[in-house]
């Protein structure tokens, strides 16, 4: 192919110099081009080159380091204004820039380069939106970081005017936002806080900063969790086991167990997850029927992947059963049921549930409850001579023949840890 410059002259093949209309990148504003040996005559350097070994030229080369260290200098202030760059000992001079002077910067004290990095990253964002629910989550996100989700007053107004168990509660359980245990102020003056336990050394930070995020006159119940996830980010599976069953997918705000052909389970992966032993679980799922008596979709807990062992409780909608199984070497027996028959209910097909699970022990023995739509359905203790697992991590699965998305998993720990941040 021949080849033309940008006027469309023809150039000969072999040209090895600059074409017509060439320009020569520019030198990167870090770039020191002048070195001092070159400022010498060329006879100086020829007879150095020739006679002196380059004396002359590594002489030179002290100097022109310092020069190189002097310009480096100069080219490093921009970086004082960079989260990322700026070195730790000029970080408090940054913070200050971006508001955290006055009162505002007894938060900032005492903080890591790590998270005073995070705290001024996302400053201006959270000055300009200081008050509304998804900068504080947004905040948490980035700053401690852990996942948040909050209730406020329309949340527990809407759903516990649902009481009955029916679809129109949509899987909502009340008592993920119950206020029963707050202070002696009216619901309205409170926002519920839940969000993954930032570790001990980091709740203080979450206080000062919700407190200081206060919308108007509102306290925060702040509930210390085990493990959230909401799936807001398609393909998130980062907290999730998934190698055993890699079908399954994140999208759309849940994940998704969508192969009828076989058994599909996902398990909660984060650090201590296989060492859980008293926690609530809480879970918002629907499914379809199986075509079998023995199948179900729901959760599972206390579960060792190594080993097939646990429990799972689920929903059986081909029999209109909640069932608590064992398993054991990855085969599921169940052994405890609730007929919604009892009460008039029938289980329907992709409607939402809310399956919580209350795992605590009692001496030697498990008491295992489960409440669906926010009603105990089932209680039961489970013998020391039965116990199949009494700690390990928890999932959510469904059977052959089913398929079944999760939007919402929670774990609680027990005891549950909360504080209040109340105005002062």
């Amino acid at each position: 192919m021949t080849i033309q410059d940008l006027a469309f002259n023809y150039l000969p093949s072999t040209s090895t110099g600059s074409m017509i209309g060439y320009t020569a990148p520019p030198l990167s504003v870090d770039d020191l081009p002048l070195q001092m040996y070159d400022f010498l005559i060329r006879e100086i350097r020829t007879q150095d080159l020739q006679q002196g070994r380059l004396f002359v030229q590594r002489f030179l080369d002290g100097g022109q380091q310092i020069w190189k260290d002097t310009v480096a200098k100069i080219h490093s202030i921009k970086n004082l204004w960079s989260t990322t760059e700026c070195p730790d000992e000029y970080l408090q001079y940054l913070k200050a820039i971006v508001g955290w002077t006055g009162s505002a910067a007894k938060i900032a004290e005492g903080l890591d380069a790590i998270t005073l990095r995070r705290l001024i990253s996302l400053s201006v964002d959270m000055w300009k939106k200081r008050g509304s629910e998804t900068t504080i989550i947004d905040a948490m996100n980035i700053l401690v970081p852990s996942r948040v989700r909050i209730w406020n007053w329309f949340d527990v107004r809407w759903m516990t005017d649902e009481t009955a168990f029916d679809e129109m509660r949509q899987g909502r359980d009340p008592f993920l936002f119950s206020m029963a245990e707050v202070g002696p102020y009216y619901p309205e003056h409170w926002l519920i806080i839940r969000m993954v336990d930032p570790g001990r050394n980091n709740r203080q930070l979450v206080r000062n900063v919700v407190d200081l995020m206060r919308p108007t006159g509102e306290n925060f119940l702040l509930v210390y969790l085990k493990f959230l996830d909401l799936f807001e980010i398609d393909g998130d599976l980062s907290q999730w086991d998934v190698s055993l069953y890699p079908t399954a997918i994140v999208e759309e705000g849940m994940i998704r167990l969508l192969s009828p052909a076989t058994i599909e389970a996902a398990f909660v992966n984060v650090d201590g997850s296989t060492e859980w032993e008293q926690f609530i679980l809480s879970a918002r799922m629907r499914c379809t029927k199986g075509p079998a008596v023995w199948g179900g979709s729901g959760v599972l807990f206390l579960f060792n992947i190594s080993t097939g062992n646990g429990y799972a409780a689920y929903l059986d909608l081909f029999s209109n059963l909640l069932a608590i199984s064992r398993v054991v070497g990855w085969v599921s027996t169940g052994f405890v049921y609730f007929n919604f028959d009892t009460i008039g209910y029938t289980l329907q097909e992709n409607v939402w549930y809310g399956l919580r699970v209350h795992v605590a022990r009692e001496g030697n023995e498990i008491r295992m409850e489960v409440y669906v739509g926010g009603e105990l359905r089932i209680s039961h203790l489970e013998p020391v001579g039965l116990i199949v697992s009494d700690k390990g991590t928890t999932g959510v699965v469904h059977s052959a023949g089913e398929i079944m998305d999760c939007s919402e998993f929670e774990v609680l720990g027990l005891p549950v840890e909360t504080e209040t941040v109340e105005v002062h």
